[in-house]
């Protein structure tokens, strides 16, 4: 059977999600973005369906292991994502690693961690595993799977009983500690040790060697919020790290480690239900303003839906039509006979990918779609760098970029987008909406490439966030955890 022609293809999806918007509405589709894909292309993906479909119905894996770091260490400090940088890793003084397989999952970064154990520095490990990570620390601690804020709090009793804790800098930097305190005076070291399982002499000990060393660096990986606490987890350490006023500093900080290589960049351009590319909300009236003026198109200012009620909306019908983009959701999901089933009950079902998987086997249309060294474009990695991404190859056969697809149906269904390359889709549309990577555009990441923030273009990017407690937030906000 001879395949369809790219045309075919593309006019074929543009009608079927016209014919699903005219009989059901624009939340009738849902979309899934890739977070292993250049930047430009997960922008292209929600501006389809922002834009081109009227729904806010885009997510992406980052959902469960990216997006409670995003909530919870905006809610303390105001924005989040990692503070610090890799460079600090070599260098530092203590390390605190809580909830993190590194030496599996980032073993450059591992690598670098147990140079400066080798140079002096101190590590304590807290993880249910004794993972690889863990053979090189001076204190380990086997904690029991989802008590990480009992420990924490039992820590930051000892911190607070013994006046141990950083005073100037949680008077002048912090709000919430008297509220913190409260609770955390319910979890004296033996309590939280009957959770946590970790002796009460390690916490004391754990809570003094923190103490005693400053500025010291917390990083964890999905250990911490791959939970329904996630948030919460999330939030304890910045309560850690807050209390020893070790955030906006070198060598100090929360220090999120993302699991894919493209987590945080997908996150950035805004592959959320809730957020426009650089964390703008869509609720936000200025920001919903500003997008539908850039994108000549009335836009919708409800969140929209996350994966799992995408999954399910196939089968109760709410969702009519699901674009799964460089995911394998029917191998990778939760009870993934449940999501077969769910796909089998999608009206309409596109997929873009490189070769075939589990879940392009349901797929009504599959783009056959150019990897990310067969493109040019950028990655953004967990210490918020934008890098450039280079065409090392050209695409196999008839596959061509993601966001050439996605602008293609947009024009099929009404929308012409001028932006055609990686480089004029950031520079002449990312860099001009998103005021953190207002100074980053291509002519400037040629080398190393920059950390956002970068509000200007003769900005040199930011290596720690919330320099000396200068907190994006105005001041870091402690939570109150149980």
């Amino acid at each position: 059977m001879e395949s369809p022609s790219w045309d075919e293809a593309l006019d074929l999806t543009a009608e079927k999600f016209l014919q699903i918007i005219r009989d059901h509405g624009p939340d009738a589709l849902a979309g899934i973005s890739c977070a292993r894909s250049i930047n430009e292309d997960s922008y292209n993906m929600q501006k389809l369906f922002r834009a081109a479909i009227g729904t806010n119905n885009i997510d992406h894996c980052a959902r469960t292991c990216h997006a409670p770091t995003v909530a919870g260490l905006a809610q303390s400090f105001g924005s989040g994502a990692m503070t610090n940088s890799f460079r600090e890793f070599k260098h530092g003084k203590l390390f605190f690693v809580i909830g993190s397989n590194m030496t599996e999952a980032h073993p450059v970064a591992a690598t670098w961690i147990k140079q400066a154990v080798r140079n002096g520095a101190y590590l304590i490990v807290a993880d249910p595993r004794f993972n690889g990570i863990a053979r090189h620390a001076h204190t380990y601690m086997q904690i029991k799977v989802g008590s990480d804020v009992a420990l924490i709090n039992g820590l930051m009793h000892v911190l607070i009983t013994e006046d141990l804790y950083d005073r100037d800098y949680v008077a002048a930097h912090t709000t919430g500690f008297e509220a913190m305190k409260e609770v955390v005076m319910n979890y004296p070291p033996e309590r939280a040790a009957e959770i946590s399982g970790v002796s009460a002499d390690t916490i004391r000990q754990v809570a003094r060697k923190m103490a005693s060393v400053k500025p010291a660096m917390l990083m964890y990986t999905l250990g911490i919020t791959e939970h329904t606490c996630g948030v919460n987890n999330v939030m304890s350490t910045a309560n850690l790290q807050m209390l020893l006023g070790n955030v906006g500093f070198e060598y100090g900080g929360v220090n999120p480690l993302r699991g894919q290589n493209n987590v945080q960049g997908a996150c950035d351009m805004g592959a959320l239900p809730a957020d426009y590319p650089g964390y703008q909300k869509v609720t936000d009236g200025a920001a919903w303003a500003k997008f539908e003026k850039a994108w000549g198109t009335p836009l919708s200012d409800k969140p929209g839906l996350m994966i799992p009620d995408m999954i399910d909306g196939l089968a109760d019908r709410k969702i009519k039509a699901l674009y799964v983009f460089g995911e394998n959701i029917a191998n990778t999901e939760p009870d993934i006979h449940h999501v077969a089933h769910c796909l089998k009950s999608a009206e309409f079902l596109v997929c873009n990918d490189i070769f075939p998987t589990e879940t392009t086997r349901f797929a009504h249309v599959v783009f056959p779609a150019a990897a990310w060294s067969e493109d040019d474009g950028t990655f953004t990695n967990s210490e918020r760098r934008v890098s450039r991404v280079r065409k090392a190859v050209e695409p196999p056969g008839e596959a061509r970029p993601n966001w050439w697809i996605f602008r293609e149906i947009a024009r099929r269904m009404g929308l012409e987008w001028d932006s055609a390359s990686g480089q004029e889709i950031w520079d002449k549309e990312v860099a001009e909406l998103c005021p953190v990577f207002a100074g980053i555009k291509y002519s400037r990441i040629e080398a190393d490439g920059l950390q956002w923030p970068v509000p200007t273009i003769d900005h040199p990017g930011t290596q720690v966030l919330h320099r000396e407690g200068n907190f994006t937030a105005g001041k870091g906000k402690f939570a109150a955890l149980e």
